[in-house]
């Protein structure tokens, strides 16, 4: 057993790793597009090979495009990179008071669908059902793996890890309410 100061260390999970540094390779993109894999390393710190790879996977997605070449002083010409906005989609909902409102968005932000529907104080069972039909609504030109993910805010508080609404104040029947189980379990979607 490994013991640093009293406390036991653990290993990193290569799968959350994979995962995390694919953001963060999508927002360098995202920031400084257009932008060649070498200025990604740069702008990251992760090695040319780590970009490469997980470059050369958002490409196969189509959730990144490539660009014309950039002719530098030596080597190869840079290829430039950008997100393609309609590359992958999230959805965010937001259920209130009165009603429930959502939006299908790009990965640039760029909003391509909205609904809003009334719904005046509704129970959870009836919350979630409007959040079901708005999904299915929204995601019509979106599937997974398209549909990243969806993003859900709530009039109280929510714990992150479990996913579970703790209790909305002046909200009948909102204590304890597994919201983000629900929503995956009949949607097939990360929230």
């Amino acid at each position: 057993m490994n013991v640093a100061r009293g406390f036991m260390l653990s290993g990193t999970n290569l799968e959350y790793t994979r995962f995390y540094n694919q953001r963060v390779v999508l927002e360098a993109i995202r920031l400084h597009e257009p932008v060649s894999r070498a200025e990604i390393a740069r702008h990251t710190g992760l090695t040319n090979q780590t970009v490469s790879n997980i470059v050369v996977e958002l490409l196969e997605r189509g959730v990144v495009q490539a660009g014309d070449k950039r002719v530098g002083r030596r080597g190869q010409p840079a290829l430039e990179l950008r997100l393609n906005p309609e590359g992958a989609f999230s959805i965010g909902l937001h259920l209130d008071r009165d009603h429930l409102a959502g939006v299908l968005m790009d990965l640039k932000g760029i909003v391509h669908r909205q609904i809003h529907y009334e719904a005046r104080m509704p129970s959870p069972e009836q919350a979630l059902k409007l959040m079901q039909k708005a999904v299915l609504e929204l995601r019509g030109q979106a599937k997974p793996p398209d549909l990243w993910g969806i993003g859900v805010a709530l009039p109280g508080p929510m714990e992150m890890e479990s996913g579970r609404v703790v209790a909305v104040p002046n909200f009948p029947g909102w204590q304890d309410v597994a919201v983000r189980d629900w929503l995956e379990e009949h949607l097939g979607v990360l929230v």
